[in-house]
C-alpha cells in the first residue's frame, strides 16, 4: 500500500494536521486511515517510521499515539475529508440502485448529497 505523494505545502493541510509535531505523525494519520481494519494501528505506526523492533512495544506505543488529543483531532479532520471525497461516488451508487433516475443537477441528486453528507459528517462532533 502506498500513500499519495506527501504534501509539501501546508495550504492543503487542515489546522489539526498542521498542529502535529512532525511528518511522522501526519504519515501515521494517513496510514491509519487507509490501513486494514483491526490491524491498522500497529501497522500504521511501523509504516510511518516509528519502530522499536519489538512488535508488542510497537502496538503499545501506537495505542498511546492514537489516543493523543492532537492525533485524535487530526484523524477526525482527515476522516471528514475522506468522507466528503466519497460523496459523489455514493450519490452515483444511489442513482444506480434507485428506480427513479437521479440526474447530476436534479433535486434527487441534491437530496442524495444531503443525506450522504449529513450521515457521514454530522453537524456537531
Amino acid at each position: 500500500m502506498t500513500l499519495p505523494a506527501r504534501r509539501e505545502t501546508f495550504g492543503e493541510l487542515g489546522e489539526a494536521m498542521r498542529a502535529l509535531p512532525n511528518e511522522k505523525w501526519g504519515d501515521f494519520v494517513r496510514y491509519y486511515l487507509v490501513g486494514k481494519p483491526l490491524r491498522g494501528v500497529a501497522g500504521a505506526y511501523r509504516k510511518a517510521g516509528f519502530q522499536s523492533g519489538n512488535t508488542l512495544n510497537d502496538a503499545r506505543n501506537a495505542y498511546q499515539l492514537l489516543h493523543d488529543d492532537r492525533m485524535q483531532r487530526a484523524i477526525a479532520e482527515e476522516s471528514r475529508k475522506h468522507y466528503r471525497a466519497a460523496i459523489p461516488g455514493a450519490v452515483e451508487a444511489v442513482g444506480r440502485s434507485s428506480p427513479i433516475p437521479i440526474t447530476r443537477t436534479g433535486p434527487g441528486s441534491r437530496k442524495a448529497c444531503s443525506i450522504a453528507s449529513t450521515r457521514s459528517s454530522p453537524a456537531t462532533i
